[in-house]
């Protein structure tokens, strides 16, 4: 019996609970609603000349927003090409480099080029003196193997 009379009472403590947090919130609705009747009949209150203001500052409003939105994009678009320029000038500076280090290259291969045909014309200079030598030397001397091997090399 005392758990379904501790029931009852809870179940009544809740209940009361539950009205008294509706009965708040409908107050605070009730409280919102005035607000916005004051608002529309203040709205109603206002002369022609004000509402007229009050366009003209919303407008002047839009134009300000709209002239910082060109400014900005302006900003925007001299940064953008100053970037650009910036890198079209480390891009030519890099191929400026890279033209110098492909001349260098290519002088030092010539270089190396010529240095090569001279001393294979050395060698063949060389290579005819020492065939000429050998065809002097007497087949009689007792050498004469190693002279025809190092012939054959030449």
């Amino acid at each position: 019996m005392k758990a379904i009379l501790l029931i009852v009472l809870l179940h009544s403590a809740i209940a009361q609970q539950s009205e008294e947090d509706a009965d708040r919130r409908v107050s605070q609705l009730e409280v919102r609603l005035g607000q916005v009747e004051q608002a529309m009949q203040s709205s109603a209150a206002i002369s022609p000349h004000e509402e007229h203001q009050s366009c003209d500052f919303a407008s002047s409003m839009v134009r300000d927003f709209n002239q910082l939105h060109l400014e900005l994009r302006d900003q925007d678009a001299r940064v953008m090409e100053s970037q650009l320029l910036e890198m079209r000038q480390i891009v030519q500076s890099a191929v400026d480099h890279f033209s110098a280090t492909e001349k260098r290259i290519a002088t030092a291969n010539a270089a190396t080029e010529d240095r090569l045909v001279s001393m294979t014309d050395r060698i063949n200079d060389l290579g005819n003196t020492t065939t000429g030598s050998l065809e002097r030397v007497t087949f009689s001397d007792p050498n004469k193997d190693q002279y025809l091997e190092l012939l054959e090399l030449l």
